[in-house]
């Protein structure tokens, strides 16, 4: 959570810089970046962050550097995707001084360029765990063999059990645990949700 708090202190100054950039007030610029970043899940925390006194002394390439160095530091990471589509959004709204969306365009392409580069940081897994998860086949249909021999005991009194299934997985993945727990006395239930 530290992290978050040091990666958006940096990220939110340098947006709001970039609104008033394109010569908004700062009062408008913080409208501008609250709303974009709208159901954002640090977002209470955002607007928190927002500090007038620190952000007018400092110059946007200033703030471009501190904010890509806070993300150098961290590594990879997918939030910095979001970071750019917030600025992307903030570029496309209207400028009201002429002249004012080069600056917005420039430090848009530079932010994205370099959290291209930080991201692309992230090693591939080795070759051999590639190939184990190939046996995750294998012991799925193994469970249909093996499930007349797995104990019963009745303990539970047609008690509700949501099963999700796991990641890129759906309700046929969750199959055996619910006949399972069917045979068993739960009530079970599927995701349904895809």
């Amino acid at each position: 959570m530290e992290n978050n708090k040091t990666l958006y202190t940096s990220f939110t100054k340098l947006a709001l810089k970039l609104a008033m950039s394109k010569g908004m007030t700062l009062k408008k610029a913080k409208e501008i970046v609250i709303l974009k970043f709208e159901l954002h899940p640090f977002e209470k925390m955002i607007v928190g962050l927002i500090d007038e006194r620190k952000l007018i002394k400092k110059e946007i390439h200033t703030l471009l550097d501190e904010c890509i160095s806070v993300c150098e530091d961290f590594g990879p990471d997918r939030d910095y995707v979001t970071l750019i589509i917030v600025l992307d959004r903030i570029s496309k709204v209207k400028a009201t001084k002429k002249g004012t969306d080069d600056i917005a365009n420039q430090v848009l392409i530079a932010f994205k360029e370099k959290i291209e580069e930080i991201n692309t940081r992230i090693e591939s897994p080795p070759l051999f765990n590639v190939i184990l998860e190939t046996r995750s086949v294998v012991e799925w249909v193994s469970m249909f063999g093996i499930y007349p021999f797995i104990p019963k005991h009745k303990a539970s009194k047609n008690r509700p059990v949501l099963l999700m299934p796991p990641y890129l997985g759906n309700d046929l993945s969750t199959t055996f645990v619910r006949n399972y727990l069917k045979s068993v006395g739960f009530k079970t239930y599927k995701w349904e949700l895809g």
